[in-house]
């Protein structure tokens, strides 16, 4: 299905991870990025994806490329880098070709909001990145 994320990312620290470094409008992350109080965040890092550790953007499409409708969500765990707090989205397949996979966030605004004071999700499109989770630019 092609199906893609809808964030900006880079490496994380020499670690494995990807650091989310903005949203791309009009996909199920930019929304969550903007709900009250956001479910996903600018800067959070984004650890494994089915259980598999992400180096790079490539190891998110050997997912997401595969997906079909009908297979079950994929997990998405994310860590805030301040508390070192964890929860996670799951990942649904994208309705079409190239369009932006869904997501269902799995976190209450309570959990998801420990240790993170004063979260933004100023989309500053100055600090896009070339590595992307979202094929249309």
């Amino acid at each position: 299905q092609n199906g893609y994320l809808g964030f900006r990312v880079t490496n994380f620290a020499n670690k494995h991870g990807l650091k989310i470094s903005s949203f791309i409008p009009n996909t199920p992350a930019h929304r969550f990025a903007n709900e009250n109080p956001p479910q996903l965040a600018k800067g959070d890092v984004m650890l494994t994806l089915n259980g598999r550790k992400l180096w790079s953007v490539k190891d998110v499409f050997r997912v997401t490329d595969n997906m079909q409708q009908g297979d079950p969500p994929a997990k998405l765990e994310l860590m805030i880098p301040n508390s070192g707090a964890r929860y996670h989205v799951y990942i649904y397949p994208a309705y079409l070709s190239n369009q932006p996979c869904e997501m269902k966030a799995t976190t209450s605004s309570d959990q998801y909001n420990k240790g993170r004071p004063g979260a933004s999700n100023n989309n500053n499109e100055e600090e896009d990145r070339p590595s992307t989770l979202g094929r249309p630019e």
